[in-house]
């Protein structure tokens, strides 16, 4: 072989190294940004789900508030407790679509109920 078949070989055999190399770093980051992407995503799950859970927690009180005012009919009562027991139901559990549904649920019912 000559120099120059060589040389050829060498730069080809490095190439073909620094690809391999490359092509397995990359799994690696792939895996890692995976792993990364998943924390995010709990991380702001947990978040919204504290967002939530104040934010019906704050809307109980005010349905239990006013489930005490003079002159609801028994309807409308039985509309505010229907609307408390979604929210003690939606705060046992961890889906933040449930929590915001039982939330937009007992928002409307709450609005209807006061409502002349």
């Amino acid at each position: 072989m000559n120099k120059a078949t060589l040389g050829v070989l060498a730069v080809a055999l490095y190439l073909y190294s620094y690809l391999a190399e490359a092509q397995g770093s990359d799994k690696e980051y792939q895996k890692w940004k995976a792993q990364e992407d998943a924390n995010q995503k709990k991380h702001f799950e947990k978040l919204q789900r504290r967002d939530q859970d104040k934010a019906n927690a704050a809307l109980l009180r005010n349905l239990q508030s006013a489930l005490y005012r003079n002159g609801l009919s028994d309807a409308r009562k039985h509309s505010l407790n229907s609307a408390i027991t979604s929210l003690k139901i939606a705060a046992r559990v961890k889906d933040v679509y449930f929590k915001k549904a039982a939330y937009n649920d007992a928002l409307d019912t709450f609005i209807s109920v006061l409502s002349p």
